[in-house]
């Protein structure tokens, strides 16, 4: 289950959100995060739509984005961009995971410049994704600091 994951209850109710463009990467991802003990896995197959559900205010946030970075449309640059620059969306410190086959280093150091804490690199496997989010909650900025008293 989520016992690997560092400072996360495993009773929480996790929610993750799965964007790609391929109905099988999609499926993938959410049946191995199901086996690790996800409860809620949404998936979108273009990032408009996950970028949509991502700044609706009623909405629950979730605990992880996992983002497929070539995609039709909007991609992942694009979408990681509008996150984590919209002063309006509450999600913008989500950990955000990209998942790919790129292997050009200098895209990678993009993605991470862009706010993405974890590379999936594809073919996926469920030790590679354990390790992936594992990566990217111990490096997340937790989206209310702690208040420090003067």
């Amino acid at each position: 289950m989520l016992e690997y994951i560092p400072n996360k209850p495993t009773e929480k109710s996790w929610l993750a959100l799965v964007v790609d463009d391929h109905t099988y990467m999609r499926s993938l991802v959410r049946t191995m995060l199901q086996q690790i003990g996800f409860k809620q896995v949404e998936e979108f197959d273009n990032a408009e739509a996950c970028l949509a559900r991502v700044g609706m205010k009623e909405a629950h946030v979730p605990d992880l984005i996992f983002l497929d970075w070539h995609m039709q449309g909007m991609d992942g640059y694009a979408f990681c961009n509008a996150v984590r620059l919209d002063k309006d969306i509450r999600a913008k410190h989500i950990p955000i995971i990209m998942v790919t086959g790129e292997q050009d280093p200098m895209l990678l150091e993009q993605a991470m410049d862009l706010g993405v804490k974890a590379i999936l690199n594809k073919p996926v496997s469920l030790p590679k994704l354990k390790e992936a989010i594992r990566v990217a909650l111990a490096s997340a900025v937790p989206a209310e600091p702690k208040k420090t008293e003067s």
